[in-house]
């Protein structure tokens, strides 16, 4: 019978921990209903971490939801740092269209041409050599 009000009063007292996993999902949420700074609270915290607790493929599915809020929050300089690490860490990623609108999937491209252009004194990343048979 105790376990029934451990439970409410951990909540209330903010002790129990919520997964990376969660608060990411959490802000797909916020993104979804136009919550774009609760995106930016929830998300910023977690890649900040002097160790991230996701997948590559969550950091990358994080970075996406964080620079596409940044941008909805004319935060563009943020934005930009979250899309060119994309870009650094997942060089063949794409913006779902389907998913941002056409002026995030537009951003997002040109940072990422803006860095593979040696012209813009960016960096091309270089592909992953594979070992010869």
């Amino acid at each position: 019978m105790i376990s029934f009000f451990i439970l409410p009063v951990a909540l209330l007292s903010g002790t129990v921990a919520v997964s990376p996993e969660a608060v990411l999902a959490a802000a797909v949420d916020d993104f979804e209903f136009g919550d774009h700074a609760s995106v930016v609270a929830k998300l910023e915290p977690i890649l900040e971490a002097e160790e991230i607790a996701l997948s590559h493929d969550a950091i990358v599915r994080a970075r996406t939801y964080l620079g596409a809020s940044h941008y909805m929050l004319g935060h563009t300089s943020r934005a930009t740092r979250q899309f060119n690490s994309i870009c650094t860490q997942a060089p063949d990623h794409r913006i779902d269209a389907t998913v941002f609108s056409p002026d995030i999937v537009a951003f997002f491209d040109r940072t990422r041409a803006r860095l593979a252009s040696p012209s813009e004194g960016g960096v091309t990343v270089p592909k992953p050599s594979r070992a010869l048979d």
